[in-house]
């Protein structure tokens, strides 16, 4: 199987890959990007979506924040009732040694992702939705360099 990789973005950070990775993106406004994305269309796509991390680093509408991941899922099926949608959890935050400096970011990380869970097992009963949970539990301490937020390579393997 040949996979391509589409999107409007490209950064090095995920090998020069095209993508729909908004830098800062919180859960609003990346749904507004993909509403304007020119690939939102393209039909029988593996769509790989983790979103949310911006939310709950800054307690940003953390409350919303499964509501609004529940509308951007939405907006794909309802472009491509064919798609495979893949939901990554959001990897911890922050390094081990500094984690008691983090604990509430981190409890907003293990409510927001039990909500993943919540929301795909909900779509694949009562829509039958080709969906399924990326879980990054062993992503736990494997962060980028200086990054106490994103994975490193290492992390994005295990995530894969």
């Amino acid at each position: 199987m040949r996979v391509t990789f589409i999107g409007s973005q490209s950064a090095t950070y995920v090998g020069y890959l095209l993508h729909e990775c908004y830098l800062d993106a919180n859960l609003t406004s990346l749904y507004e990007h993909l509403i304007r994305s020119p690939d939102i269309d393209l039909q029988r796509r593996v769509v790989l979506l983790l979103a949310g991390t911006r939310n709950i680093l800054y307690d940003d509408e953390v409350a919303d924040g499964p509501t609004r991941l529940v509308k951007i899922i939405d907006l794909i099926f309802d472009r491509d009732p064919y798609a495979v949608v893949l939901v990554g959890q959001i990897p911890m935050i922050g390094y081990q040694e500094v984690g008691s400096n983090l604990y509430d970011v981190q409890r907003r990380v293990i409510s927001y992702n039990a909500a993943i869970a919540a929301i795909v097992s909900r779509m694949i009963q009562e829509h039958g939705r080709m969906i399924l949970v990326v879980h990054t539990s062993t992503t736990t301490w494997e962060h980028q360099d200086g990054s106490f937020v994103g994975p490193n390579g290492l992390g994005y393997l295990r995530v894969a």
